[in-house]
């Protein structure tokens, strides 16, 4: 059954998130501060776990034959090619990362577990989640026929719509996450005010924004929360320029406090590292190094490279 984008933006509308792609959508600090607050209320009821150490766990502890799972490369892939299509289709490419939201807590239930070690199902359901975003979080919705051309005749119209349908289901109609870089524009204008100008701030969103596109393409940071990713996405950010020691530890108190990650400063670390490492030898070093060496920042959308006429099945680039 076809479900409108309607009745998904009416079911969850008491939970839409801040997705402006300015960074100054606060009037004032106190404003950012209580934006946060309820951003990390939200990210509470959109948790994820490790869906392949799940399935591993079960496997383990169940009697039947062990099934290979589907992993971490082919998400990668299924995530690039996400962002393919969205740039071809000019449309937002922070809609990837509600797409991966969607796909990685309905994997995590038990409607999901098929998908976990069938590479067929795992496509349909990655497809079918970039869809629904689309079609919830875009002002254009794309027709389920056009995604059936995209697989090449691998699945139906039908096939999406009943998809479509089991994944909402399955995640209780939790359609509006809170999404990194939703964090990472709030928390931006909680900086010092007056110390950083314009194109400063425009380098920081376009660093953070590089930073926070890399994790949703990979599997290592499935389980860490939206706004952990955006006080380590910044942070990097900051210190690649070159501020002193006591305007940086100024910043990391206020973010700090704000994002709520003063508990476990060691596994902070470790995920900031991670993400830098991810943005400095993956396929979007080149962007945060000519960004950090002071090229002149460009939106998110113009940053992207330019799309080829031609867009891959997804059944090429996961196999």
């Amino acid at each position: 059954m076809f479900i409108s984008r309607e009745a998904i933006r009416f079911s969850s509308s008491q939970t839409t998130t801040f997705n402006q792609q300015d960074h100054n959508i606060c009037n004032n600090m106190d404003q950012a501060f209580d934006i946060i607050a309820a951003l990390r209320k939200q990210e509470q009821s959109y948790a994820v776990s490790d869906w392949a150490l799940l399935e591993e766990l079960e496997q383990t502890y169940s009697s039947g034959r062990r099934a290979p799972i589907v992993d971490a490369y082919a998400r990668e892939k299924l995530a690039s090619w996400c962002f393919q299509v969205i740039d071809y289709c000019e449309m937002n490419r922070e809609t990837v990362s509600i797409a991966f939201s969607y796909l990685d807590r309905y994997l995590c239930t038990s409607a999901g577990k098929k998908a976990r070690t069938v590479k067929s199902r795992f496509r349909l359901a990655c497809m079918t989640c970039f869809y629904t975003a689309i079609k919830v979080h875009e002002r254009t919705a794309m027709n389920p026929a056009v995604f059936m051309k995209l697989s090449e005749g691998s699945y139906s119209q039908n096939d999406f719509e009943q998809m479509e349908r089991e994944i909402i289901d399955a995640l209780r109609w939790k359609m509006h996450p809170p999404t990194p870089m939703s964090f990472v524009r709030c928390t931006l204008d909680l900086l010092p005010p007056g110390y950083f100008m314009k194109d400063q701030l425009d380098l920081l969103l376009e660093l953070a924004h590089i930073q926070t596109e890399a994790a949703v393409t990979k599997h290592e940071f499935v389980t860490v929360k939206a706004s952990t990713l955006a006080y380590c996405a910044i942070m990097n950010a900051l210190e690649n320029l070159n501020l002193n020691d006591d305007f940086l530890d100024r910043c990391d108190e206020i973010m700090s406090s704000a994002l709520a990650v003063n508990d476990d400063k060691s596994r902070i670390s470790d995920v900031q590292d991670a993400l830098y490492d991810a943005v400095t030898s993956g396929p979007n070093s080149n962007s945060f190094a000519l960004a950090v060496t002071g090229s002149p920042p460009t939106s998110p959308k113009s940053n992207a490279p330019k799309p080829s006429v031609q867009v891959d099945s997804p059944r090429s680039v996961c196999s």
